[in-house]
């Protein structure tokens, strides 16, 4: 990882209520008068597993700005290590990037793991405290009926983010083989089949579970949504509304699904989508990517290096479908869950350090430096 790896690489999203929403914050006084150290429990994703976040550039700048000294228990595992350190009784005094349900939170709550941060917001986090009062839904999504708050949402405003289910498209083959980027289902088919006349991989594809997996990697949102909107996460991928907003549908038992799913076949019957794109990691994709072999990818973040950018900066739009559909799934505009807490274990000292912290994330300054170093 560069330089400006930060934070960020470890919270993905818990930050993202501080840093999204900082336009116009307020600094507050962020030096405490004594070096504090705070010991806080992290997601580390399995595709940042090589970056050590105690060396880390930000974690350093967090050091010496606030005189705060982070010592991170990290796991990529989170559905697994976070009950169990909770459960034990030994846990850090901070969670910074954990994954809770609101049960959870009430639960841990009732039981005195976490503790009510209202007043601590409040003082040393104003901006934050504005935030959770002014911003659409997010009060409701962390404010207890009791009136306390146990526990900070992922909130992150990331446009790329809210249409993730990209398909991106190799220029270099576009530019070679004198073809469009494709606007419908019937050309989309067109320049697959053009890239296998030509010996390249019409489109390659990796699982979104298990071993490798990735976002948004198997692009079935987006094959399927120019025939009826399927945005293919969340508590209920398969039901939506109806054409009129008044019913809520079973979407595999609407005709355009089994047309989303004939057109899908054709694709695979013609070897144009990959026969393990369900089962596949992204190491059998990226080789080929990298050797240039590739048309199309679909993912929310094509991850590759600089260099290797030139021939993928394009994506294709949402296609239009042969009835005139065309959706793009939505994937914004919602807390994401519960993600911070602080502990029992917590000093005060602690928490006014990490309150100061947050503070600062939810800055324009502190939020760029966060993401970008």
């Amino acid at each position: 990882m560069k330089r400006w790896t930060s934070i960020a690489a470890v919270t993905l999203g818990t930050v993202g209520l501080m840093s999204a929403t900082g336009i116009g914050g307020v600094m507050a006084k962020t030096k405490p008068a004594a070096a504090v150290t705070v010991p806080m429990f992290a997601y580390q994703p399995p595709w940042n597993l090589a970056e050590n976040m105690n060396t880390n550039w930000f974690t350093h700048y967090v050091d010496k700005r606030f005189h705060m000294h982070i010592v991170w228990n990290l796991t990529n595992d989170l559905a697994t290590k976070q009950p169990v350190l909770l459960e034990s009784g030994n846990y850090p005094p901070v969670i910074f990037a954990g994954s809770f349900t609101n049960s959870q939170v009430l639960q841990y709550a009732h039981q005195g793991v976490l503790i009510p941060l209202n007043k601590w917001i409040k003082k040393y986090a104003p901006n934050v405290w504005r935030n959770i009062q002014q911003q659409p839904g997010l009060k409701a999504d962390t404010v207890t009926p009791s009136g306390n708050i146990y526990a900070l949402p992922g909130y992150n405003w990331c446009y790329h983010c809210d249409w993730s289910a990209k398909m991106w498209v190799n220029g270099y083959w576009l530019k070679k083989l004198h073809l469009p980027i494709p606007t419908t289902t019937a050309q989309f088919t067109h320049v697959l089949e053009v890239f296998k006349q030509h010996g390249v991989v019409p489109l390659d594809a990796y699982t979104e579970t298990g071993n490798g997996a990735g976002w948004h990697s198997m692009g079935l949102s987006f094959l399927m949504d120019p025939f009826i909107y399927y945005d293919g996460s969340g508590a209920y991928p398969y039901f939506d509304t109806s054409a009129n907003g008044k019913q809520v549908v079973f979407v595999p038992t609407q005709p355009q699904w089994r047309k989303g799913l004939e057109w899908i076949h054709s694709l695979y019957a013609k070897g144009l989508i990959p026969p393990g794109f369900v089962s596949q990691p992204w190491t059998a994709v990226e080789k080929l990517v990298l050797q240039n072999k590739v048309g199309m990818v679909p993912n929310g973040a094509l991850g590759l290096t600089p260099q290797d950018w030139k021939y993928w900066e394009q994506v294709v739009p949402p296609l239009r479908g042969p009835s005139g559909v065309q959706w793009s799934s939505f994937y914004g505009n919602q807390p994401s869950g519960a993600t911070f807490a602080v502990t029992n274990k917590a000093k005060p000292a602690q928490i006014i350090a990490t309150m100061r912290l947050l503070n600062f994330l939810d800055t324009p300054v502190g939020a760029e430096m966060e993401d970008f170093g």
